[in-house]
């Protein structure tokens, strides 16, 4: 009687997530729960809070426009930045390729503007689909840059940056999720069904506590099965940002 209750129990669906503000939670709860997945009041508004914001760092570039606590949820869209980059960095076609450096630069601005304002090292996680990905992220963020004034992290550092199979069951005050993906996968590619795996996408959408920053090319993505839907829930929300333009506003 008790292996009863307890199989009955096990499939019982989850309906109150005490983890995400709401707006982070509504796309999953929508495309994977059925609209079921509800926030606990006790966590739904939550946002950031900035210990060390000064008015030097208020500009108006597109990341301090990104970072601002009353939006839960972004895209920051690399494309422009990515038609300037090398397409073939790897040596492969863009399509094929797993890394971009130019993510993983907006990734690094993005830590080193979240450090300025309070944020700490141990609250902020970086997912990236792939290893090769992963490795790049890791050598911009634990290599200086003079030329950008970046100064590398202390391999000390707690900052988390992984894949998002090795993320699972993590979470973070904050996370960045760098999607690698210049253009379109092929259809009946082995990186394309990666990307739209719907539990490797549940997973990462939903390790973010109060900020969920997504970064990746909006035209090679929104073909895809699943992200045409997140990015129409981007756009709804006015979510969705150039990473090219210095003064942001939100793309249509």
């Amino acid at each position: 009687m008790q292996n009863q209750a307890v199989a009955i129990s096990a499939c019982v669906p989850l309906r109150t997530q005490y983890r995400m503000n709401k707006w982070i939670s509504n796309f999953s709860s929508t495309v994977f729960y059925e609209r079921l997945l509800l926030a606990h009041p006790s966590i739904a508004e939550r946002k950031l809070d900035f210990t060390s914001f000064s008015p030097a760092h208020q500009e108006t570039t597109a990341i301090a426009e990104v970072l601002k606590p009353g939006r839960p949820l972004v895209f920051l869209d690399s494309s422009p930045l990515q038609a300037e980059a090398n397409t073939y960095e790897t040596g492969l076609g863009a399509s094929e390729s797993k890394t971009s450096n130019a993510e993983a630069q907006v990734v690094r601005d993005i830590v080193a503007e979240l450090l300025k304002r309070g944020i700490t090292p141990k609250d902020i996680g970086i997912i990236a689909p792939f290893r090769a990905q992963v490795a790049t992220i890791r050598r911009h963020l634990f290599s200086s840059d003079p030329t950008s004034g970046w100064e590398a992290l202390p391999t000390s550092s707690l900052l988390s940056v992984d894949t998002v199979d090795r993320f699972q069951g993590g979470e973070r005050m904050v996370i960045i999720m760098s999607f690698a993906t210049s253009q379109e996968p092929p259809a009946g590619s082995q990186r394309r069904d990666f990307l739209t795996n719907p539990h490797r996408l549940n997973v990462a959408l939903t390790r973010a506590q109060r900020k969920l920053i997504l970064v990746g090319c909006v035209p090679a993505l929104e073909p895809l099965p699943l992200f045409s839907r997140l990015i129409t829930y981007c756009r709804s929300m006015k979510a969705i940002f150039s990473a090219a333009t210095p003064t942001l506003t939100p793309t249509s």
